[in-house]
């Protein structure tokens, strides 16, 4: 194996480790509580951030429902923007899964496509997200460079979330160590 396509896989691994500290970092900054399974990246970049987010299926459509919905949007897109920002060649199959679940909560929020509002509050979404990867990266940096460093043990059972991954082998860091990281940068989480 050539030391350039080691390098490659190498940075596309790691690439796993930015877009869950993206997630991470746009949750708690958006007041969204982070859980004590922590943050996972296995070895065939998949990952996984254990968060309280909103999912979809609750029909209801109030003000604070809609609210929940685009912070979970925000956090959602905020994996694979800094995924991208890190390594612009990242496979995009990392992502597919929050915008399938992304465009869910839109559905929920507008009930279809075509409604005049979607695209405007899109983009809108896309930009609020893309300004707080940018205005935080060196959080997000430093989340994922901490959770990448970590040594690759047997993967832990989370119970029903153990299902993000089908490797035997994780880097990890639990909630408790994710918010004292996040406390060094003044951010409770």
């Amino acid at each position: 194996m050539s030391e350039t396509f080691k390098a490659f896989k190498e940075r596309v691994l790691k690439s796993a480790a930015y877009h869950e500290a993206g997630h991470t970092v746009a949750a708690a900054l958006l007041k969204m509580p982070l859980r004590e399974g922590g943050v996972h990246v296995d070895s065939k970049c998949c990952g996984v951030s254990l968060i309280c987010c909103r999912n979809p299926g609750d029909p209801r459509n109030a003000p604070d429902d809609i609210q929940q919905r685009e912070r979970t949007i925000i956090m959602l897109y905020a994996g694979y923007i800094a995924q991208r920002k890190f390594f612009s060649g990242c496979p995009r199959d990392g992502a597919l899964k929050d915008e399938t679940t992304a465009n869910a909560l839109f559905t929920e929020i507008f009930q279809s496509e075509k409604h005049p509002s979607w695209s405007a509050t899109e983009q809108r979404l896309r930009k609020a997200t893309q300004r707080l990867v940018e205005e935080r990266w060196n959080i997000i940096q430093a989340l994922a460079e901490t959770l990448w460093s970590r040594e690759p043990v047997s993967r832990l059972d989370l119970g029903p979330e153990s299902q993000w991954s089908t490797d035997s082998q994780e880097r990890y860091m639990t909630g408790t160590e994710v918010r004292k990281l996040l406390e060094q940068f003044q951010i409770t989480a």
